[in-house]
């Protein structure tokens, strides 16, 4: 947890600040408190805040939407990226044609790389002196980054090279026509096999862009409650919010006083990216605990049903309809706990 005075992390069992020396010491708002004596009543809030335990189930949305918001980001570039990178290369295969060592250690490669797009193979090559390129278009005729080759073209190849000597031509003929005959056999079921491929991870993108289309509806009207302010409408922010206010015996007003988004980012850059999964896949377990639900949602009935201030007792309803609506499509939804193979 982080100290609610200067933001320091601390343990979770600590009762003061290693650093500041600020009392700390878990509230009955806290998710293990709650869990530990479930039959007590929440926390009393702040005069003016809402009751800690509403603001509690309010922000655990929240981060887990912003933690599944940010997991759907990444699967869609991932598979974005992943798709066009077996678009462009379905299907490409670099072979080593030959490798010669000098005596002073240094080292030259040829390669050719040959490619199939469904119907013809394509060839290109390539020399390398230590590791570095020093020669791609000038081995091929005027200058063509890729020419087509087939059984009979590819036994000219050698006769084509400006950098091959007459004593090499023979040995690099034969590496490049072994290389192609490789290559052409298996080409085809490769290249039928890498469009299964981008079809599966095209269905996968359109499911993954539904999702995060739906989280950040959801996450919306989360925000649209209006107990966070705009400028706190970031992963970062409502990390460190639900943090202090689950770890805290301060209100939601101290916290954010004391916010600073570029020392909080600073802090809780690496910790968010250890916590993501923990909070995505507690999210999901919360939103398939059937008990736990009925609780939430009764608990913000009860709160509205009894606020006299006329604005409050509206948060508590609109708090418990987000709960419902997110816990709902957590429950069911299909890529926001998966890993990309």
């Amino acid at each position: 947890m982080f100290c609610p005075q200067c933001g320091y992390q601390i343990d979770d069992d600590a009762n003061f600040c290693q650093r500041c020396g600020a009392r700390v010491r878990p509230i009955m708002g806290s998710p293990s408190a709650a869990q530990a004596q479930p039959g007590r009543p929440p926390a009393v809030g702040h005069p003016g805040e809402l009751d800690r335990e509403a603001l509690r189930i309010h922000l655990s949305d929240v981060l887990a939407l912003e933690c599944i918001k940010s997991r759907l980001e990444d699967h869609q570039k991932k598979l974005a990226g992943r798709i066009d990178w077996r678009r462009n290369s379905n299907y490409l295969k670099k072979c080593l044609i030959r490798e010669y060592r000098y005596s002073d250690g240094m080292c030259s490669r040829d390669y050719a790389y040959l490619f199939y797009n469904g119907t013809s193979c394509f060839l290109a090559m390539e020399q390398e002196y230590n590791n570095m390129r020093v020669c791609t278009s000038d081995w091929l005729p005027n200058g063509c980054q890729w020419v087509p080759v087939d059984d009979r073209s590819i036994r000219s190849v050698p006769r084509w090279s400006k950098l091959w000597s007459f004593s090499t031509k023979r040995e690099c003929a034969q590496g490049l026509q072994k290389a192609y005959a490789e290559f052409r056999d298996a080409a085809p079921q490769a290249y039928r096999d890498n469009l299964q491929k981008i079809q599966g991870d095209t269905r996968a993108l359109e499911g993954v862009a539904g999702e995060l289309k739906k989280a950040g509806e959801l996450l919306e009207k989360a925000y649209q409650v209006n107990i966070i302010p705009v400028q706190f409408r970031n992963l970062y922010a409502v990390y460190y919010l639900h943090t202090f206010i689950t770890t805290s015996r301060e209100s939601l007003s101290t916290a954010l006083l004391h916010y600073d988004l570029n020392e909080i980012k600073s802090k809780l850059d690496q910790i968010i990216a250890q916590q993501q999964e923990i909070i995505i896949q507690q999210a999901v377990l919360a939103a398939q605990n059937q008990q736990m639900l009925r609780q939430n949602q009764m608990q913000l009935e009860r709160l509205a049903a009894i606020e006299d201030n006329t604005r409050q007792a509206a948060q508590y309803a609109e708090i418990a309809a987000v709960n419902a609506e997110a816990c709902a499509w957590i429950g069911y939804a299909s890529y926001i706990d998966r890993k990309l193979s």
